[in-house]
């Protein structure tokens, strides 16, 4: 074999010692991601039926606290006597103290409205311009507005 046949065949095997050790490296590599994304998957299951126990312990939650207040509102309508309205067991100081309000507000609405004389109110029906609904004219007044 010739010198120059030897050192080719060195440097082959070099290369071929090169490539397989690249090839270990990725199929390592490539084990590892698939690993990786293995366990990506294995969390995210986890969590989903984690987020899906918290939904189903959140609505039975809910579902109970409606039913405790309607419970709660059941028990009070029975408590009360036969007789009694809620509106009866209403203090008078309480209806007086509203009735006095109620004048306080009307006669600061009365300072501020705007007072008009001598007027008269008119209104259209159909009853009293002899239009019905399907009438073209139905919305119109007389002076055509």
């Amino acid at each position: 074999m010739s010198q120059r046949s030897e050192k080719y065949a060195r440097d082959m095997g070099r290369r071929l010692d090169r490539l397989e050790t690249t090839m270990t490296d990725v199929l390592g590599e490539t084990a590892g991601v698939w690993e990786l994304r293995r366990n990506a998957a294995n969390r995210a299951r986890r969590e989903a039926r984690r987020a899906d126990r918290w939904r189903c312990t959140a609505w039975l939650a809910i579902t109970a606290l409606v039913l405790s207040l309607c419970l709660t509102l059941k028990v009070k309508a029975d408590a009360a006597p036969v007789g009694e309205s809620p509106i009866e067991s209403i203090p008078i100081v309480a209806v007086a103290q509203e009735d006095f309000e109620n004048e306080k507000i009307e006669a600061a609405l009365l300072e501020c409205a705007n007072v008009i004389e001598d007027c008269t109110v008119t209104w259209y029906t159909s009853d009293t311009c002899n239009k019905q609904p399907g009438d073209p004219a139905y919305p119109r007044t007389a002076v055509g507005i």
